[in-house]
């Protein structure tokens, strides 16, 4: 018994001196900061397989996660559960109150479809510039959040400018042959030439 109260009080004291240290991240700023909050996102939370998601690497689930997210919507806001597998979708757009959970077992690829991604008007480095959509975004929103041990794919080498003398011979002589049996990416190449690549998330 006094091995389990001993326990119980270190465990106290610890969580006391993990809140004080938090505390202590705002004194002495040089500048005014208010303390950041966590989001306040509802428990209730939905799966993405009951939505017609399939994780297989294949099917595109842009519109699963869209009808789960406005699910979630509906009901004041909530988790969507992302289980194991390779999710392939297009961009994502979270709204308030929602934490998308990522399973530790589980991979969101985003894929390299431009057509996607509609061109928008946006900022960038603090310019007005039209670019296309970023894989994950949100507007006007507030209390979001990411969560979970999984990994996120926005498929940035398909989006990158490829710079001939940053490559060897044989990895130019690849990018030259792909894009030739591919006209979409060469028509879609194009496109963006003269645009910044989108952020892989974004907030408006």
């Amino acid at each position: 018994m006094k091995a389990r109260k001993l326990m119980l009080l270190c465990s106290a004291i610890a969580l006391l001196g993990a809140c004080k240290a938090e505390n202590n991240l705002y004194k002495d700023l040089p500048f005014e900061m208010s303390e950041v909050q966590a989001p306040r996102i509802p428990s209730r939370s939905v799966n993405l397989c009951d939505f017609g998601g399939v994780p297989d690497g294949v099917t595109l689930n842009t519109q699963a996660f869209a009808d789960a997210i406005d699910a979630l919507v509906q009901k004041g806001g909530g988790v969507l559960e992302v289980p194991a597998g390779i999710w392939r979708t297009g961009p994502i757009g979270l709204q308030s109150k929602i934490e998308l959970r990522v399973d530790k077992n589980a991979i969101i690829v985003f894929d390299p479809d431009q057509d996607l991604y509609p061109i928008i008007d946006t900022n960038f480095e603090g310019l007005d510039v039209r670019r296309c959509l970023s894989p994950i975004h949100a507007e006007s929103a507030h209390d979001i959040a990411i969560t979970g041990g999984g990994v996120i794919d926005g498929s940035g080498e398909f989006w990158r400018e490829v710079k001939r003398r940053k490559v060897s011979d044989d990895q130019w002589k690849a990018i030259i042959a792909a894009a030739a049996s591919s006209p979409k990416t060469a028509r879609t190449g194009s496109r963006m030439r003269d645009m910044p690549r989108p952020a892989l998330r974004q907030a408006a």
